[in-house]
Parts: structure tokens; sequence; C-alpha cells
């Protein structure tokens, strides 16, 4: 197959090819293609119920291998066989169930695990903080990194999940139905947030079964 190139006329940033998957005798994929050109872009992902986007970006994130067709990332074949290869290659996901430790403050849960800074004697709170708040901050988003997730709104909940994945270099968010809990105001301060990674050249793989929203 031909190679897809981007408007300065190097490598499309994603290419997805020929993808299959089966589930038994289930075909949910079935020369599947996605090509995102260049950083920067939001690429709307729209389909009904078992048509197969959860099968498409569950293989885009590393939590599904496909059973035959090719991922091709900056011109190189990549084979993301797991969600620590997918984040690896930049590719990051929140999904419509949002991962959250409610009990954590948000600063632990942007910096979840081994991301926290640390010194000889432990974590290093201090530093922690102010390294989730700058990843808030990227995203226009003012909010006390010391409260409970757990006592956020749920659009608050949303963007710390989003600041997770940007806290480790993500290049390609895919965000699947992040409006489906979300009011109306709500979800425009999410599609702001969304311009914003444009601006800094994230690409942003946005799910929604409302036509509106994808306009927008």
């Amino acid at each position: 197959m031909t190679a897809t190139s981007s408007a300065d006329g190097g490598p499309a940033l994603l290419q997805m090819r020929d993808l299959a998957k089966r589930f038994g005798g289930v075909h949910a994929l079935r020369g599947a293609h996605m090509t995102i050109p260049s950083a920067g872009m939001v690429h709307g992902l729209i389909g009904e119920n078992g048509s197969g986007k959860s099968t498409l970006l569950g293989i885009l994130s590393g939590q599904l291998t496909p059973d035959s067709g090719e991922i091709v990332l900056d011109g190189q074949d990549v084979a993301l066989s797991s969600p620590t290869r997918a984040l690896g290659h930049g590719i990051a996901m929140v999904s419509q169930e949002m991962a959250y430790a409610p009990h954590l403050t948000a600063a632990e849960n942007v910096l979840m695990g081994r991301r926290l800074t640390r010194s000889r004697w432990g974590i290093n709170w201090g530093e922690s903080r102010k390294r989730a708040a700058a990843v808030l901050d990227r995203l226009g988003v003012d909010l006390d990194v010391d409260l409970l997730v757990g006592d956020l709104r749920p659009d608050q909940r949303q963007m710390v999940e989003i600041a997770r994945a940007l806290s480790m270099d993500t290049r390609i968010l895919i965000l699947d139905e992040p409006t489906s809990s979300l009011d109306n105001h709500e979800a425009e301060a999410l599609f702001e947030v969304m311009h914003t990674l444009k601006r800094q050249g994230v690409s942003v793989v946005f799910v929604s079964h409302r036509l509106d929203e994808l306009f927008a």
C-alpha cells in the first residue's frame, strides 16, 4: 500500500492499515484503516454500537493485538503489544470508564506510581505538586492539586486523567466518548482543552455519538 504523507511531504504521524480482529466467530474489525496525517490534529471517530470503534482504539492503545494488519508511526512499523508499549510510543487513552484513585490527591493521580518526584529521603511532595500543577496549567486548568480526586466534579476528574496522560509525553491522546458524563458547559470546557492540545502539537482521537460535538 502507498504510504500516506503529511502536509509537509513527510510520513504521516499515524497509519493503521487493513486491521482485522476476531473474537471467536465474530469479526470485530475487517480491513479497518485510520490515518492521522500530522501532529496537532483532532481526528473525529464516529460509528454505531458494534461498529468496531472500541476494538480499533483497543489496538491503538495496546490493549488488544490485531489478527492482521499494520500500524505505522512516523513512517516506521510499530508493534503496540501492550499499553506500556503504546505509552512508550506516546499513545495514551482516557476511556469512558475513568480510572482514577478517589482517595488520592490530584497530584498523586497525575503522577501516579513511580513518576512522583523522589529524593534520597523518599517522595519529594513539594516538587511533585509543582510538576502536577504545571501539567494542569498546560491544559489551562486551575485546580488545587492537594484536593482528593473523589471530591472533584466529573469534568475535573477527567482533566486529571488527561493531565496524567500528558505527563507521560503523549503525542496521540485517545478520548473515548469523554462527554458522556458532562453537561454542556463542562463539554465546552473540554473542547477548549482539545484546542489547546492541538496548538501544542498533540493529536487527539475524539470519539462521540453526537455529530454536533464532532463538528465543534
